[in-house]
């Protein structure tokens, strides 16, 4: 009988991106009837990396969601900490909204520097 390894595959990326595991690769390994070399050779190749950042990124956007909620909650009941960290957090996603503009403005100005001193006509 041969081995689906697509499916092994796929059960090593759900196994890598679970950040609870209490497995070993050696016993992921031993237990999918896998050599421990296959799997290293599986984690160095570039469509099973994109797919194990894939995982990722779905599970910290659901954790980063469930963090914003609670820091949210935290704040609505009147702890000054959270308070403070969710306002802190407003102030960071607003200056990367800015960034964002900057970003997108250069090139439409032909490479002159853009600052946020509206006061100094140079950029600088």
């Amino acid at each position: 009988m041969t081995k689906n390894y697509d499916y092994i595959k796929l059960e090593f990326i759900r196994f890598l991106s679970d950040p609870e595991r209490t497995e070993t690769q050696n016993e992921f390994a031993k237990k999918h009837e896998v050599d421990p070399a296959t799997l290293s050779i599986w984690k160095k190749d570039p469509e099973f990396k994109q797919e194990l950042i894939n995982r990722l990124e779905e599970y910290l956007g659901d954790s980063v969601a469930d963090v914003y909620k609670t820091i949210r909650k935290k704040a609505k009941e009147g702890d000054y900490n959270f308070t403070k960290l969710l306002l802190q957090q407003i102030n960071l996603l607003k200056a990367e909204k800015q960034e964002m503009k900057i970003d997108l403005v250069k090139p439409l100005l032909g490479g002159v520097s853009v600052s946020g001193n509206d006061s100094d006509p140079q950029g600088s």
